[in-house]
């Protein structure tokens, strides 16, 4: 019997605003979302909303805080994981997540901007087509297309206007 399972996405979204790295103080990994990106992650939560997807996220409070409107629009917590924090391995992340998009069918993930680049880049290298200009501003979103198991496009939604 052939495979009719549709093509999966799988929406990796770049945390909304957060301030300034540089003048906050304290961990990091503890940075809030500022008064704008708290706006940008309301206005995710309409886009992504819409759908019935499971949530994963980077532990880090603004990757969390982004996809927090979502999780409550859609009645569904959110799983953390380690390995979407800042610094990790671009290509294991990206395909732990498409592994995931296959055994649930589709997912919505929060990362960082150096992730998002290098699981761009990963795509590219293996074969995907960009069907838009990549854009990698604060609450922007990269489309993975799936078919199969292989990646096969790529696409980027611009971050809601506020």
């Amino acid at each position: 019997m052939a495979n009719t399972r549709p093509a999966q996405v799988l929406s990796v979204v770049r945390h909304a605003e957060a301030g300034d790295r540089e003048r906050f103080v304290g961990d990091d990994s503890l940075r809030p979302l500022s008064r704008q990106g708290r706006k940008q992650a309301n206005a995710l939560a309409k886009r992504l909303g819409e759908s019935s997807l499971d949530l994963i996220t980077s532990p880090y409070l603004r990757c969390v805080e982004t996809l927090s409107p979502t999780s409550s629009r859609l009645r569904r917590a959110m799983m953390l994981a380690s390995w979407l924090v800042e610094g990790e391995p671009a290509d294991e992340a990206l395909y732990q997540l498409i592994e995931l998009t296959g055994e649930i069918g589709g997912l919505v993930a929060c990362t960082h901007q150096d992730l998002m680049l290098g699981m761009f880049a990963v795509a590219i290298a293996a074969g995907a087509v960009p069907s838009s200009q990549p854009i990698f501003e604060k609450a922007a979103t990269a489309e993975f297309t799936i078919m199969h198991g292989k990646l096969v496009a790529v696409s980027f939604v611009a971050p809601p206007k506020i």
